[in-house]
């Protein structure tokens, strides 16, 4: 390598170095799923700003191959929650999950662990006023690590940072009618080619809303699929509201909020067997917790199967997002510029 190569190269050495990952040489056996409420142990962090810098040699098995779980954390925009008209790129932070993590965990949880990688959008303004939830997107998965807190990182796709994973979302206005379901919204993960590692590009499959020929005479239970690359289906995300034909009444009724902590999807295999959770957990009486109606930043928890393999845990994390667009981003202030979706019902 020249020495000019090598010059930026070193210019541009990752901030992971600092938080080193595991790789999946280093994989071990993940432990059976299960909540504890154990207090983790805490980690001091800054707020230092997260650089926009170059990465080499990162493959997306290096952050999924070890991990158990993630925490995935919501940037909250003053601007949003001064102004309903404005709608800015979303952008979240990722930290591992482990079982010390407790069930229903507060924002200082998520902030004092430090931060694996970053999931930024790309879309255009159009589409994020007219449509709200409904747009067109993409979701990149950046090697950033640093703090878990907002750091006033600067909206949108970072300069000169290779992606590990990306994520499409079409413009989808769901229509339902009768038995089916028009434009269902659906979420497409791709691995982009990577020279350094000589990683070609790879589909790994897409999560679809599946709406069942009864939800239109009971539409408490909503469901999506989870597909790989050859449209098999893997898992089934099912999300109850209000009444339950598995969890019993009163499920998520009001979740979350301080009067019911942590709303919950199970994820489930083919056979109905709850193997994961996605969980949307109130971030506590901060000004997250205060404003989480009007800046639409929440604080997710990922616990994935225990067999689960990178496309998998990747395909998961995609219905999380997919998940968080359809029910969670829709604003209290946005009310008169009629965002919708499936949270109106």
């Amino acid at each position: 390598m020249s020495n000019q190569a090598n010059q930026y190269k070193n210019q541009n050495a990752p901030l992971l170095m600092a938080t080193p990952v595991a790789t999946s040489n280093t994989y071990q056996q993940q432990q059976p799923y299960q909540a504890t409420l154990v207090q983790p142990n805490v980690v001091v962090m800054n707020r230092a700003p997260v650089q926009e810098h170059v990465v080499f040699n990162s493959i997306i098995e290096d952050y999924l191959v070890p991990s158990q779980g993630l925490l995935i954390r919501e940037k909250q925009w003053l601007s949003q929650i001064a102004c309903g008209a404005c709608e800015k790129q979303v952008q979240f932070k990722v930290a591992n999950w482990d079982q010390n993590v407790p069930d229903a965990a507060e924002d200082h949880e998520f902030t004092s662990r430090p931060a694996q990688f970053m999931i930024k959008e790309q879309s255009e303004c159009c589409q994020r006023y007219c449509f709200h939830q409904m747009r067109e997107l993409k979701l990149g998965l950046f090697p950033m690590g640093g703090t878990m807190h907002d750091t006033n990182e600067s909206s949108g796709w970072p300069q000169n940072v290779d992606r590990l994973l990306e994520f499409d979302k079409p413009c989808a206005a769901p229509i339902p009618c009768c038995c089916c379901l028009l434009c269902a919204p659906e979420m497409k993960v791709t691995r982009p080619a990577q020279i350094q590692r000589n990683v070609p590009e790879e589909y790994f499959g897409r999560v679809v809303f599946d709406w069942k020929w009864w939800n239109c005479c009971f539409p408490c239970e909503h469901y999506m699929s989870v597909k790989d690359h050859n449209d098999q289906e893997l898992y089934v995300l099912r999300r109850a509201m209000c009444c339950s034909m598995k969890d019993g009444c009163c499920v998520n009724m009001c979740a979350p909020s301080c009067c019911n902590l942590v709303h919950r999807t199970s994820i489930e295999d083919v056979n109905g067997n709850q193997v994961g959770e996605m969980k949307n957990i109130f971030p506590g009486y901060n000004v997250r917790g205060l404003c989480q109606g009007n800046s639409a930043a929440d604080n997710f928890a990922l616990i994935y199967p225990n067999d689960a393999n990178v496309r998998d845990k990747s395909l998961l994390l995609a219905g999380m997002m997919l998940t968080n667009f359809v029910y969670w981003e829709r604003r209290a202030n946005q009310d008169q510029n009629g965002g919708g979706g499936f949270s109106n019902y």
